[in-house]
């Protein structure tokens, strides 16, 4: 568990920066020690170490359409380019019994 939680985390990180990269107002990384509510993806990405995402957009957020879309594209890419890198869930390290990060 420790493992995919410090895994989320960096992935957020990694989203903010080339959402920031893009000028695009990321939201903030909160400290990883600080936790927020669980959900269905929450709960499959803390469990299996997998990519579960969900992309949500304000209604009432100032963005334009065009906005919000690369909002998505340039998450998804950041995301894609990550997995490139390293496999989206480390099944190998996990099944050695790896738990820790």
């Amino acid at each position: 568990y420790p493992l995919h939680v410090a895994r989320a985390h960096e992935s957020k990180q990694r989203v903010h920066d080339a959402l920031a990269a893009r000028g695009l107002r990321p939201g903030p990384v909160h400290p990883i020690g600080q936790r927020g509510g669980i959900n269905l993806n929450t709960a499959c990405t803390m469990a299996s170490g997998g990519l579960a995402i969900t992309f949500e957009q304000s209604a009432t957020a100032d963005w334009t359409f065009d906005e919000a879309l690369e909002v998505h594209y340039t998450a998804v890419g950041a995301l894609l380019a990550r997995g490139r890198e390293q496999p989206f869930s480390p099944r190998q390290a996990v099944a050695r019994g790896k738990a820790e990060a």
